[in-house]
């Protein structure tokens, strides 16, 4: 489903013949919030398996920065030196590289890289122009368009649906008294608790690469063999 076909079908999930009346104050404004903030929702739930992406750096000689870095990137992973073929060791910011006044490891090659007040810096600075492939974990942006799909399989867009329904059942009104909201949103909301737990323990969720861009991914590689990559 794209994000109009999404818009269009949870007012229809929600409103029987007794509510639709009740329903004329729904926007699709609120809907498309709803649908955006459960979309986020799984985006958390299961950002390792639908949101690998990876780049290649450049690194010039006497800089700790590349010369860009992904505007999409939520989380690093795993990154190497392309010019040495060695894996780099993370260090979060906590560390500040606690090895910057080692002239000896100044003056080696790009060997740990970390998150700077949301940067990524490498360490030591390139004595030379290197390369670094960086994994990592991408944000999703927000479903706008009428033609927007999420980037995870269609097989679980039913998620986004019954939460954003579940929220909308909440803004009925009451019927003198004998109709609670809350009755109402209680099957979409626990439809989605439902849906998301089977989400994040499927077999496909954990093999499902096709909506990854430049993943560049082996079946080896997310059995967690050894790869030279």
């Amino acid at each position: 489903m794209n994000f109009g076909q999404m818009k269009e079908i949870v007012p229809a999930m929600v409103a029987g013949p007794s509510q639709a009346q009740r329903l004329l104050d729904i926007s699709p404004t609120f809907v498309g919030a709803m649908l955006n903030e459960a979309y986020h929702k799984v985006e958390r739930a299961a950002l390792w398996k639908w949101s690998e992406a990876e780049a290649v750096l450049t690194v010039v000689s006497g800089s700790q920065s590349p010369s860009s870095q992904p505007v999409d990137m939520a989380i690093p992973f795993m990154a190497r030196n392309i010019n040495t073929r060695a894996d780099l060791v993370f260090h979060d910011e906590r560390q500040r590289f606690a090895h910057d006044d080692d002239p000896a490891a100044r003056a080696g090659r790009i060997s740990r890289y970390g998150i700077f007040s949301g940067d990524l810096r490498f360490f030591p600075p390139a004595s030379q122009t290197e390369q670094v492939r960086l994994r990592y974990y991408r944000t999703w942006p927000d479903m706008v368009l009428d033609a927007d799909e999420p980037e995870f399989p269609e097989t679980w867009h039913d998620l986004l649906t019954s939460y954003a329904a579940g929220k909308t059942a909440l803004r009925l009104q009451p019927v003198a008294g004998k109709f609670l909201p809350e009755s109402a949103a209680r099957p979409f909301l626990e439809s989605w608790e439902q849906g998301l737990y089977a989400m994040t323990q499927s077999d496909r969720a954990l093999t499902t690469w096709d909506k990854v861009e430049n993943h560049d991914l082996t079946e080896s590689m997310w059995r967690g063999e050894s790869v030279d990559w």
